[in-house]
């Protein structure tokens, strides 16, 4: 849970805004319990992930916190994308190596337009709430200055257009220019 984050919030001299919990939706109580924990200043993270059947879905946890009234601006989210997800077997040997999808992203912001959550209400939470809590300063906002990063969705949230520091990178399904890793065949 968050007991040494509230433990050291009551006791050391660092600041709210330096804790940022994340993953809090792989379980529902700490769900809950970050609810609370934001009311200290603390802002929160959920995790996009593929849907299991089990874990409370990034979506509907930021339906449900918008719904509740709790600050949506404390709150953040990310995905494990690209990050190594490994699959245990009951002894603790490494059984599967998977890695994380950021596509878990645009999934959810596609779900939340599916549950008619208001579009600028919880776009932050994947953006300008994300570059101020990291400290991304030319990130999360389109401005004079900023580094023009800019997704173009349809009103489904299907993906038209990419574009990462001003140069184009997907159009239509079709990716323009190719990361480092990426293949262009």
């Amino acid at each position: 849970g968050f007991e040494l984050i509230e433990r050291a919030l009551e006791t050391a001299e660092i600041p709210a805004r330096v804790y940022h919990p994340t993953h809090i939706n792989r379980e529902r109580w700490l769900f809950d319990a970050a609810k609370k924990l934001v009311t200290r200043g603390v802002t929160v993270d959920l995790t996009a992930f593929p849907d299991d059947g089990e874990t409370l879905m990034a979506a509907d946890a930021i339906a449900e916190w918008h719904a509740q009234g709790h600050p949506m601006e404390q709150l953040t989210c990310s995905s494990d994308g690209a990050g190594c997800l490994p699959t245990f077997d009951d002894d603790g040997r490494l059984i599967d190596m998977d890695i994380g999808d950021p596509i878990t992203l645009l999934q959810a912001i596609q779900r939340l337009l599916e549950l008619q959550v208001p579009l600028e209400e919880f776009l932050p939470v994947f953006t300008s709430n994300v570059a101020r809590v990291l400290a991304l300063h030319g990130k999360g906002r389109v401005a004079v200055g900023a580094d023009a990063d800019l997704a173009v969705l349809t009103p489904e949230g299907e993906l038209r257009q990419l574009w990462a520091c001003g140069q184009l990178m997907v159009e239509d399904g079709t990716v323009c220019t190719p990361g480092p890793f990426e293949s262009t065949t």
